[in-house]
């Protein structure tokens, strides 16, 4: 009997551990778009595999998508909404336009933002992808900001030391570990290391103790040796 509860126990505990290791996101995605036009539905797409989709429909010219996602072993998650003058759409036929490239970011009505809390101002359901924030998007904007210096190895330092704890440049930060990415291109290899290394310190120690960065400090290790 003791030996049965001493089982129980330590099935509880794992399943503790487990509990407590796994991360939710809370989001909030809220749009309100001055012309609506003859669409009645906002829909949001979660890109994981396979993709989430969810539809609302859209009152006085304002959509909202709330609930909870499990991060899993990602830092974040993206997505993306676009509208339409109906409810039926299937992630199967999303999915399709996809790998067909007809449904891309900027385009078809698409806007691209990181799953958080965001509201958006949208002139038309055609114009998804000019929408502006107008609240919240802390992630999209960074991510926005990142995407446009990341290949200047200054520039970059100079974020990761203005944002140290954010997911955007530690989720691309595999591809400068690759000694011939053009950000580094005109340095030695030593130099690079060096570099690599300067940058992946800044992180905060949150970040460093994520899937992500202990997979890339072992990477590092690795490139040192």
């Amino acid at each position: 009997m003791l030996n049965y509860k001493r089982h129980i126990f330590v099935i509880l505990i794992s399943i503790v551990a487990l509990a407590s290791s796994a991360q939710t996101i809370k989001y909030n995605v809220r749009g309100n778009i001055a012309k609506v036009g003859l669409n009645n539905y906002a829909y949001l797409i979660i890109h994981t595999k396979p993709f989430k989709l969810m539809s609302v429909p859209i009152k006085n010219g304002i959509f909202e998508f709330n609930g909870e996602m499990d991060l899993d072993s990602n830092l974040y998650h993206t997505a993306s909404i676009f509208v339409d003058v109906s409810n039926k759409i299937t992630v199967a036929e999303v999915q399709e336009k996809y790998n067909k490239k007809e449904f891309r970011f900027g385009v078809n009505g698409l806007n691209f933002m990181l799953l958080e809390t965001i509201e958006l101002s949208i002139d038309t359901g055609a114009k998804m992808s000019q929408a502006n924030i107008v609240a919240g998007g802390v992630l999209t904007k960074e991510h926005q900001e990142f995407r446009k210096i990341y290949n200047n190895p200054e520039l970059t330092l100079a974020f990761i030391k203005s944002h140290p704890d954010s997911p955007i440049p530690l989720s691309l930060f595999s591809s400068f570990i690759n000694i011939n990415h053009m950000i580094f291109s005109n340095q030695s290899d030593e130099s690079k290391k060096f570099q690599l290394n300067k940058m992946y310190d800044l992180f905060s120690d949150r970040l460093k103790k994520t899937k992500k960065g202990r997979d890339i400090k072992s990477k590092l290790e690795s490139e040192n040796n």
